[in-house]
This record gives C-alpha cells, sequence and structure tokens, in this order.
C-alpha cells in the first residue's frame, strides 16, 4: 500500500464517520420527536378512553395502544448481585459474582480499531 493510498484511505474513512455522526444526530432527533408525538397520542387516547382501538394506516398495517406493556431492563451485574444476595449466603453470591466477572473478562474479544478524537463541535 503506498502513502497516498493510504492518506485516500484516511480521508474515506473520516468522511464515512463525519456521515455517521450526522446520520445517528439525525436519528436521536427523529426518536425524539416521534417520543412527543407518541406521548400526546397516548394522552389523547387515554384521556378519550381508545385504549382498545386498533388504528388502520397507509402502508397495510395497525396501531394498537398498550398502556401495560412490560418492559424487561437488562441484566445488569448489580442486579444479579442483588438477585444473588436474596437467595444466597453473602460469601457465595461474592464467590458466583467473582466467577461471571471472570468469565465474562475471559470471554472479551481484543478488536483492532480507528479511534477518532474531534477538536470542534462542527464538521
Amino acid at each position: 500500500m503506498t502513502q497516498q493510498t493510504l492518506e485516500q484511505r484516511i480521508q474515506r474513512w473520516v468522511q464515512l464517520d463525519n456521515q455517521l455522526k450526522q446520520l445517528n444526530d439525525q436519528v436521536r432527533e427523529l426518536r425524539e420527536c416521534r417520543n412527543d408525538v407518541e406521548s400526546g397520542i397516548l394522552t389523547h387516547v387515554a384521556d378519550h378512553n381508545l385504549s382498545h382501538a386498533t388504528v388502520r394506516i397507509k402502508d397495510g398495517g395497525t396501531l394498537r395502544f398498550a398502556f401495560n406493556a412490560k418492559q424487561t431492563p437488562a441484566i445488569t451485574l448489580a442486579f444479579l448481585n442483588e438477585a444473588l444476595l436474596e437467595c444466597c449466603p453473602p460469601q457465595q453470591a461474592a464467590s458466583i459474582m467473582q466467577h461471571i466477572r471472570a468469565k465474562r473478562d475471559a470471554a472479551a474479544k481484543i478488536v483492532p480499531e480507528i479511534r477518532r478524537t474531534h477538536t470542534t463541535a462542527s464538521f
């Protein structure tokens, strides 16, 4: 690989990284807007007792409103430790947690990557 080719590849990588950052920012903004609209819709549905309604949408699909949807959080090490302390003696819970942490560290992969730092907020 020549020096010029490396420089071109780096320039291309930076261009792609910039595009990804812009798209991720747009996705974040869209998600926030959608959540705001969703909140308004759910308030209207609740206020007008429409929780069992089904709405047909243009793409052929439907929307249903779920006010009791269960959202299970991710299992964290803190949660595991808390759960183990509820059912095991503290020494046994600590031993199990130590084993889980060791297995997790052993399963970690070392992968090459490019890490970028930004010196300015604008692109």
